[in-house]
């Protein structure tokens, strides 16, 4: 008996003590299902943030739809088919490309007419190159020293080439550099086939003196003629200062006034009838004198409206106590200021 007693004593504290350890020992299984619990229920929470804010933002939206008026609903309505549409739109241009779409009809008629523009001209240009506008004729007018074939041969024009390739300025150059008594030359092209050159004849109307030679010259300082000889139908020039002189070039002088004082004075003298002058005095320019028929001397002063002064000076020289008179001076220099002009002759 007793040692059924110890038997169950013994089992009694094994049990016990199993019991214990099992309470001490940590609950693997209770602690893994607490950890799933755990994640179930963030889980769950994040789902409902979830659709908390998906109903948020559908409030949001039905809110801002019933403040919207019906006209605002279809405007939002139209563009958006409109974005719709231009984007078909897009797609369809992309595949049509330039030469179908219709948006650029306007841009391919432009540039159809240009190109048979530009076909048309360059025929024309051909036909008139090769076979139409060939210059066959040539024609010389005006008054000239020199003959009809000395200028056409000087112009350098060819017969037989295009008209319209033909360069007026140039020929007009030619003209006037090789041939020095012409003043001016003008070129007119006529068509189908003619060229008309009108020439005008330069005259000497004033020299100088320079390296022992003459300078013969016209009104607008061309040089005419480089001379030993003095010419007598020419006036002298005084203190007129020339740089540079070259046959058929004009004259460069020290002062560039001077050009335009002695165009002016030859040109005003023989408007008014006054006859040839035969000297031109420009030591002083603001006391200029000109010599008329090497007995009278007229007095200019400044070169200021030389026209008028020219004018005054020849009514006085028509009289005919001023011509008979065989020299004197006459004063016209005063004259612009209501002065008097005087004439005083010389006595022996």
């Amino acid at each position: 008996m007793e040692k059924k007693r110890k038997v169950a004593k013994n089992k009694k504290k094994t049990s016990e003590e199993a019991i214990n350890k099992r309470r001490s020992a940590p609950n693997k299984t209770k602690s893994n299902y607490d950890s799933l619990k755990k994640k179930k229920q963030l889980a769950n929470k994040k789902k409902i943030k979830k659709k908390l804010s998906e109903a948020k933002k559908n409030r949001t939206a039905e809110s801002k739809i019933k403040t919207l008026d019906p006209i605002d609903e279809k405007s939002v309505n139209n563009k958006a088919k409109v974005k719709r549409v231009s984007k078909k739109k897009v797609k369809k241009i992309k595949k049509t490309g330039f030469f179908k779409n219709p948006k650029y009809r306007k841009i391919r008629a432009v540039l159809f007419y240009m190109l048979m523009i530009f076909l048309v001209v360059s025929v024309a240009v051909i036909l008139s190159t090769t076979v139409l506008f060939r210059i066959s004729e040539v024609v010389v007018l005006g008054d000239s020293d020199y003959s009809s074939d000395d200028i056409i041969e000087c112009s350098g024009i060819i017969k037989g080439e295009g008209l319209m390739f033909c360069n007026e300025n140039s020929i007009r150059k030619n003209i006037e550099s090789n041939l020095p008594y012409i003043s001016e030359a003008q070129v007119n092209k006529i068509l189908p086939n003619k060229i008309e050159i009108v020439v005008k004849k330069a005259l000497p109307e004033a020299m100088f003196e320079a390296d022992k030679k003459f300078i013969i010259i016209d009104r607008n300082s061309k040089v005419l003629e480089i001379s030993n000889e003095r010419n007598e139908s020419a006036a002298i020039l005084l203190g007129a200062k020339p740089l540079i002189y070259e046959l058929s070039d004009i004259v460069s002088y020290e002062d560039e006034n001077t050009k335009q004082i002695i165009n002016e004075i030859i040109t005003d003298f023989n408007d008014s009838g006054i006859g040839k002058l035969t000297k031109i005095d420009l030591e002083d320019q603001f006391n200029i004198n000109v010599t008329y028929d090497d007995r009278i001397i007229i007095k200019i002063g400044k070169p200021i409206d030389i026209k008028y002064k020219a004018e005054i000076a020849a009514t006085v020289i028509n009289r005919q106590s001023v011509v008979s008179a065989n020299e004197g001076t006459l004063d016209v220099s005063l004259s612009l200021e209501g002065n008097k002009t005087y004439f005083k002759p010389k006595y022996d």
